[in-house]
Parts: C-alpha cells; sequence; structure tokens
C-alpha cells in the first residue's frame, strides 16, 4: 500500500501529548467520535487517561453537562461520561 511521506507546506508539528490543545483549523486528529460538528477548542487525553475529566473540567472552565453535551451529543447530558484515552475530546463549543 502506498504511503504519503510529504505534503507540500505542511510542518509536522511532533508527538502530541497529554493535554495538547488544538482548533479545528489544526487539525486535531484523532477526534472522539460522534462529538458536535462547531467544536472550536480540542484537548488531547493520553493512553494513561491523562488529563482526567476533572482536570479537563476545571481546565477549561466548563460543566459537565456541557462537556458531555459536546463529546456525547446524542447521550443524557447529566450522566457520567468519561474521556476517551487517545483522542482529542471537545472542550469548547
Amino acid at each position: 500500500m502506498p504511503v504519503c511521506i510529504g505534503v507540500s507546506g505542511y510542518v509536522y508539528p511532533g508527538p502530541v501529548l497529554a493535554g495538547d490543545t488544538r482548533t479545528p483549523e489544526q487539525n486535531p486528529v484523532p477526534v472522539m467520535p460522534g462529538i458536535v460538528p462547531n467544536c472550536t477548542k480540542f484537548e488531547y487525553v493520553d493512553n494513561a487517561g491523562s488529563p482526567r475529566l476533572a482536570d479537563l473540567l476545571k481546565e477549561n472552565g466548563i460543566s459537565k453537562v456541557q462537556w458531555n453535551s459536546w463529546n456525547f451529543p446524542s447521550q443524557d447530558p447529566n450522566e457520567d461520561w468519561a474521556e476517551w484515552a487517545q483522542f482529542f475530546n471537545c472542550v469548547k463549543a
């Protein structure tokens, strides 16, 4: 299978680390499946689950209901949903 190893104008941003944030223009990959299309800020959770959901909420000044409604829009926003490790989670919409 052919693999692209160079794209004109693309600059490799380096490895993604826990707590890294991106905007839609920075094409965060991978994002949690099913999040709202109007997300304006994403934060990465590493394979150890860091940062924890409580930290994501506190650092971004958002409530659990807001976070749930952006990351699990088809689910009950009052339930206890968890962040997905190794994905960018929506922290602002």
